[in-house]
C-alpha cells in the first residue's frame, strides 16, 4: 500500500549537488559592467564571470517596464523597454549574486532641477514618420548616441511647410501641431552639426493611417515550462506606434509577466491552466485584442511530456517522480530522502495526467528510478532503462530538461548498471 508522503512534516534539507564538471565550492560572480545606460529599443551585452563554471539566471528585476535581460551561458543581453531606471539581479545556482543598474532613456540625465542632454553623437527619434489629424498635437523624443552633456543644444534647422505643421523644441522634446492638410519635413540639428529628419503628414481624416486596424501577428505562443525561463515578444501591425500592451482579461501563470512593450517573460513556478487576453493600444487610442492559452500539459522541451523527466510532483501530499509521462510513487519518506531527494524541490501540482508505472519505491537500497539525474564524482548521468547516460556539458544537461535541484548522489546500485553513449542535445532517449 502506497503511503502519503507529507513534505510539511519534514524540514530536513539535502545539500545541493554539483552539476557536471562544476565546482561545488561557493564562489563569486563578477560582471563586465554593472552600470548601463540605454535608449528605448536598444540592447547591450555584458559578460558574467563566476569563479566556477556555474549556471547564471535572472534573479529579479525591480522595474520590468524599464528593461529586461536574457542569459545565454555567460553572456547577458539587456534590453531597454521604457524610460526610467531599474536594478537587475543575476545569481548562480548556489545563490552567489551580482546586480546591474540600468538607466533607459534618450541619452538624457537630470542633475538637480536642470535638464541636460547628451549630444555628441548621432540624432535619432522615438518616431520619425508621423501622421497627424487636423488640430492634433504630438510630442517626439529626440535621442543622441554620444556621451557628453550640453544644455538645450537641439534646434529646428528647417520646417519645409510651416503652414501645415508647426514645430518647436523644449529640451529634447519636439512638439508638433497639425494645422492643415499636407506634409512637411522637420529638420532637427544639434550644436555639433549632426541633424535628423521627422516626416509629418496632416489629414482631416482621423482614419488617415493606411491601416487603422490593430492586428496581432502573434496569435499563439509557445507553451511555458515549469521552472524554465520564458521570453516571447508579441507583435502587431496597423495603427500608429508607439504601442502599449496590457492584460484586459485573465492572468498569466505565477512567475510570468507582461511588459508595456509586449514582452512576456519570467519563470513559471507551478502548474497552470490559464486563458488571458492581451490588449494593444496605439498612439491614437485605438485598440486590438488577442486571446491566448497557457497549459502545463502542452509545454515541454522534450516533445509532448507533461513534466520533464525526473520532476518531483507533490500531489496533495503524495510525491511522485516522473519519467516519460509515467509516475512512480514513494512508499515512505525514508525511501524518498534515502535516495537523496529533497522535499523542497517537489512541485505542488496534479499528477492525474500521468500514467502510473505500477512501481512503488519502497527502499533506498535500489538504483535510482528511471528519469533520475545522478552524480558520481564530477559526472552527472541520466538514469535510463538501459543504463546510465553520461552528460558531457551543462548546456546539454539543460537542453534535456535537467535542473541542478534534481541532481542526487549516485549509489552502488546505480554504478553497477551499464554506462551508455554520451547524451546529445534533445536526446531522443529521453523523449
Amino acid at each position: 500500500m502506497k503511503k502519503t508522503v507529507s513534505i510539511l512534516l519534514f524540514l530536513n534539507i539535502i545539500s545541493l549537488i554539483a552539476l557536471p564538471q562544476l565546482s561545488f565550492a561557493y564562489g563569486s560572480l563578477s560582471l563586465s559592467q554593472t552600470n548601463i545606460s540605454l535608449n528605448v529599443g536598444q540592447s547591450m551585452t555584458i559578460t558574467a564571470n563566476p569563479t566556477s563554471n556555474q549556471v547564471i539566471n535572472v534573479s529579479s528585476i525591480n522595474n520590468s517596464y524599464v528593461a529586461f535581460a536574457n542569459v545565454s551561458g555567460n553572456t547577458i543581453t539587456i534590453y531597454g523597454l521604457g524610460a526610467g531606471s531599474t536594478q537587475i539581479a543575476f545569481c548562480t545556482y548556489d545563490n552567489t549574486c551580482s546586480t546591474v543598474y540600468v538607466t533607459v532613456g534618450g541619452g538624457s540625465n537630470y542633475y538637480g532641477n536642470s535638464y541636460y542632454n547628451n549630444y555628441s553623437g548621432q540624432i535619432s527619434f522615438s518616431q520619425n514618420n508621423i501622421s497627424l489629424n487636423l488640430n492634433q498635437s504630438m510630442t517626439v523624443t529626440i535621442y543622441n548616441s554620444g556621451n557628453q552633456y550640453s544644455y538645450n543644444s537641439f534646434y529646428i534647422s528647417n520646417n519645409s511647410n510651416p503652414a501645415i505643421v508647426t514645430a518647436s523644441i523644449s529640451g529634447n522634446i519636439l512638439n508638433l501641431y497639425g494645422q492643415t492638410n499636407g506634409s512637411s519635413t522637420i529638420t532637427v540639428c544639434q550644436s555639433n552639426s549632426q541633424c535628423g529628419y521627422v516626416y509629418v503628414t496632416v489629414s482631416n481624416n482621423y482614419n488617415y493611417n493606411y491601416n487603422n486596424n490593430l492586428i496581432f501577428n502573434t496569435t499563439s505562443l509557445p507553451q511555458p515550462i515549469i521552472n524554465q525561463y520564458y521570453s516571447n515578444q508579441l507583435n502587431v501591425t496597423g495603427g500608429s506606434t508607439p504601442y502599449s500592451f496590457t492584460l484586459s482579461f485573465g492572468s498569466l501563470p505565477a512567475g510570468l509577466y507582461l511588459t508595456n512593450g509586449g514582452l512576456i517573460y519570467g519563470t513559471p513556478t507551478s502548474s497552470f491552466n490559464v486563458s488571458f487576453t492581451v490588449r494593444v493600444t496605439d498612439n491614437y487610442g485605438r485598440t486590438g485584442s488577442q486571446n491566448f492559452l497557457f497549459n502545463t500539459s502542452y509545454g515541454s522541451v522534450l516533445g509532448a511530456l507533461v513534466y520533464n523527466n525526473g520532476s518531483l510532483i507533490n500531489d496533495n501530499g503524495t510525491i511522485y517522480i516522473t519519467y516519460k509521462n509515467n509516475k512512480s510513487g514513494f512508499a515512505n519518506f525514508l525511501a524518498f530522502t534515502g535516495l537523496g531527494y529533497n522535499p523542497a524541490n517537489a512541485i505542488n501540482a496534479s499528477a492525474s495526467g500521468l500514467v502510473d508505472s505500477g512501481f512503488t519505491i519502497g527502499s533506498s537500497n535500489i538504483a535510482h528510478p528511471w528519469g533520475s539525474w545522478i552524480k558520481s564524482g564530477t559526472t552527472v548521468y541520466f538514469s535510463d532503462p538501459n543504463g546510465l547516460i553520461p552528460i558531457s556539458s551543462f548546456d546539454i544537461f539543460t537542453a534535456n530538461g535537467g535542473q541542478s535541484s534534481r541532481v542526487v548522489n549516485a549509489n552502488a546500485y546505480d554504478l553497477a548498471r551499464p554506462i551508455l553513449t554520451m547524451m546529445d542535445f534533445n536526446d531522443a532517449r529521453l523523449r
